[in-house]
């Protein structure tokens, strides 16, 4: 466990130190990561599941509580929400999520979700009450770059360079965005024995009935990879999957709000599940336990082999190609591919031009 910085509180606002030199380069160190944690919209209400969640993490004695966005249950249409309601929402989340892990001493590193602050012209409103939540609340650790925050930053807690994304719209990361994330990549990945990108979005279709709602990037494809980055967390598909990609892992979360969904070439539900990252002299470890007590680990022999999109193959970790041989081409521009666990053969579904 890396050491902690005590919390400052002033005027019943809870601010975290950062801190400006090198962080301590211990090895070892355990992240608790979740997502889509939110209920139905405008809601003020968690799954107990959520509070179980973070007390695991103090079980667990993780160095990092990690949100991989959908927080809070915005993004209402009509009527939109109002900033009553959005305080509200967040005045229950950092009642149930963030005042407890204040309490353990655990950080916590967060990223928007399109039901916390969607970039979208109605959801304005939500985007700067997500800034003006987040504004005062650094996460502890060596701020790299907070210029950004709390939409895109960096940080460093142990021997792990975490970056945050803001990822909550379908398609491209923006221009910008990609550069900054290339040039901070650059300067201080060399720095860091591991690296953590994480956004609220996949780069992979994961889950049935969301296969559009991808970050379809080939540019950050291939820049996660010339950075040699650990793993790239999403949420969003409310469903637990971990796959490589060109020594890149890809995790998606399961929800642990509502909504579970079915992975895309599985017949079940996902079921509620925290994700557990252990960096060690060993490298990464990553492993996903069931609700409601986090303590057992999900069954890898339930997740697809692989899946495939226009951006390749994402294998299972630790799978083979089916049948022993070589990993399947790719599927052709419009088309996701995956590869069933029993080998039965290929679910194939157009996904349009």
């Amino acid at each position: 466990m890396t050491a902690r910085s005590p919390a400052l509180l002033v005027a019943g606002i809870v601010f975290f130190l950062s801190v400006s030199d090198s962080p301590v380069r211990a090895d070892s160190l355990t992240v608790v990561a979740v997502s889509d944690i939110n209920g139905r919209y405008g809601s003020v209400g968690y799954n107990p599941g959520i509070s179980r969640a973070v007390e695991r993490a103090g079980a667990l004695q993780a160095d990092v509580f990690l949100i991989a966005g959908d927080m809070v249950a915005g993004q209402r249409v009509s009527p939109l929400l109002s900033r009553e309601e959005l305080d509200s929402m967040w005045g229950a989340f950092h009642s149930s999520v963030s005042g407890p892990l204040e309490v353990l001493e655990i950080p916590l590193l967060v990223t928007p979700g399109n039901h916390d602050a969607s970039r979208q012209k109605p959801f304005v409103l939500e985007r700067t009450v997500f800034s003006e939540q987040w504004a005062q609340r650094f996460p502890r650790g060596a701020v790299i770059d907070g210029s950004r925050w709390p939409f895109h930053y960096a940080v460093g807690i142990g021997a792990v360079l975490f970056v945050g994304l803001d990822a909550t719209e379908p398609g491209r990361l923006p221009e910008a965005q990609l550069a900054w994330l290339d040039s901070l990549l650059g300067r201080h990945r060399a720095d860091y024995k591991h690296a953590v990108v994480f956004g609220h979005l996949p780069l992979w279709p994961l889950a049935k009935g969301r296969e559009r709602e991808i970050l379809s990037d080939a540019r950050l494809r291939d820049l996660l990879v010339r950075f040699r980055v650990d793993a790239y967390l999403s949420g969003h598909h409310h469903a637990f999957f971990d796959g490589e990609y060109q020594g890149v892992r890809h995790v998606g979360q399961a929800a642990l709000g509502g909504g579970r969904r079915v992975l895309v070439g599985a017949e079940r539900r996902s079921p509620h599940a925290i994700t557990v990252l252990e960096f060690g002299d060993a490298g990464m470890r990553v492993n996903a336990y069931v609700g409601p007590d986090f303590v057992e680990p999900l069954s890898r022999a339930e997740l697809p082999r692989a899946v495939e999109s226009p951006l390749g193959t994402l294998r299972r970790a630790g799978a083979r190609p089916a049948g022993g041989g070589q990993a399947p081409a790719s599927a052709g521009p419009g088309f996701l591919r995956v590869v069933e666990v029993d080998g039965l053969g290929l679910v194939r579904l157009d996904l349009g031009p």
